[in-house]
């Protein structure tokens, strides 16, 4: 097993023989799934999808290629009025699998046959596509809220819950034109079939590469980004804001004038004039800290917020907020728990709260009210989003990938 004690013992390391070849950059997070039958044979298979569109089924032992499937034309950076992915954009996003039909479901964006994000669904085992895909994402207008691809990004994860893939959408890197944030709902069975919520006014992205969390009852939770144009201030716009959103039957929703549904912060005018997301990274969901349900949220301003699941509150600090970090917190904060003890885990970049140093990752330590700094790796440059590995709720290790060096963490005491 991976455990603390096997990782001090020697003997791990980078297997040079895992080589595979890809096609196109790879922004998203590669997918695992344990023992799947591929040709015959079972396989512990790594899907990996890239920004050429193409996607890749991976041997996890040996790197090689099982099934490889193009998703059509990737769209050249030109086409977007603005954006800093070159020299084109395939996939960018991290995909979601339904293990229960053996799917796994993918934003690809494309360009023959005119510019536009497309719905696939590949089968795990073979790579071809489900019938009915590939479909093209085109919600209806919502509000005064319209959809428009050439100012419109895909970069949070994607989510599958009943029957449904939940995708995000925000703005492009340079704020260019008028876009909104966007949570498109597609039934699998009838992929044609969507429904959506979008942020009205200008601006506001749900643009962090986590996506959202979702919780056991069917809420997602979202955080925007700021109104556009930059420097300025869209009111009503819910640009700086945690989202709670609902997603039913009748498709995605929000209530507007209901505090339980949303968090701002006491300062979001002051933040959305200064492109100070707090949609920088995206919210996570706790496990349970004695029956109650908490989410933690950062931002660019260096805040971290702990909030209540159940009643974000509306405007304000949240259950308890500190700041952690002088150059912010961005892609996604991680989470774990031993049953007792509950992690919070934020990439930190410039200058640390009550650890000294800068960037790495700092390990919060989390109650129902409050949290308090454990532990912080040392100084890691262009740290990702963290990741915990355990066994069940022991031997938990935190990995943290900065600058081509990939580093690992007892939980427990923060020893590398």
């Amino acid at each position: 097993r991976l455990t603390p004690a096997a990782l001090r013992g020697g003997g791990f390391g980078r297997d040079m023989g895992f080589s595979p070849q890809l096609e196109g950059q790879v922004y998203n997070q590669p997918l695992y799934v344990p023992g799947l039958m591929v040709g015959g044979a079972a396989h512990d298979v790594l899907f990996v999808a890239t920004e050429a569109n193409a996607v890749f089924a991976l041997d996890a032992l040996t790197g090689a290629t099982l099934w490889r499937t193009n998703l059509g034309t990737p769209t050249p950076r030109n086409a977007q009025s603005c954006g800093n992915i070159m020299p084109s954009i395939g996939v960018t996003s991290t995909p979601v699998i339904d293990l229960a039909t053996r799917t796994l479901y993918v934003v690809s964006f494309n360009s023959d046959g005119g510019v536009r994000f497309r719905i696939n669904a590949l089968d795990l085992t073979t790579g071809m596509q489900r019938g009915g895909y590939p479909a093209d994402i085109s919600p209806p207008a919502v509000g005064g809220s319209s959809f428009d691809v050439r100012t419109t990004g895909q970069r949070g994860a994607i989510a599958f819950r009943e029957g449904k893939v939940y995708v995000p959408f925000g703005g492009l890197y340079g704020d260019c034109g008028i876009y909104h944030g966007w949570v498109v709902a597609i039934d699998a069975a009838n992929p044609m079939q969507q429904s959506a919520f979008a942020t009205p006014g200008r601006g506001s992205g749900i643009w962090a590469p986590g996506g959202f969390a979702m919780d056991a009852q069917g809420n997602a939770y979202a955080a925007t980004g700021n109104s556009t144009p930059l420097g300025g201030h869209t009111a009503g716009s819910l640009g700086e804001f945690v989202l709670k959103i609902g997603t039913g039957a009748a498709g995605p929703s929000f209530a507007m004038n209901d505090n339980t549904a949303f968090f701002s912060p006491e300062n979001a005018v002051m933040l959305d004039r200064a492109d100070l997301d707090i949609g920088s990274v995206s919210p996570v969901l706790l496990p349970p800290i004695g029956g109650a349900r908490r989410l933690l949220q950062g931002g660019k301003d260096g805040r971290v917020f702990l909030l209540d699941a159940d009643n974000l509150g509306g405007a304000g600090n949240g259950l308890f907020v500190m700041s952690l970090t002088t150059g912010g917190q961005f892609g996604a904060l991680g989470a774990w728990s031993n049953g007792n003890e509950v992690y919070g885990f934020v990439p930190a970049r410039g200058t640390r709260a009550m650890c000294g140093g800068s960037n790495g990752v700092m390990a919060l330590r989390v109650t129902a009210n409050n949290y308090s700094v454990a532990w912080c790796t040392g100084s890691i440059s262009g740290a990702n989003p963290p990741v915990v590995s355990s066994n069940g709720n022991t031997d938990a290790v935190l990995w943290v990938v900065g600058t081509g060096i990939l580093r690992a963490y007892e939980v427990a005491t923060g020893m590398e």
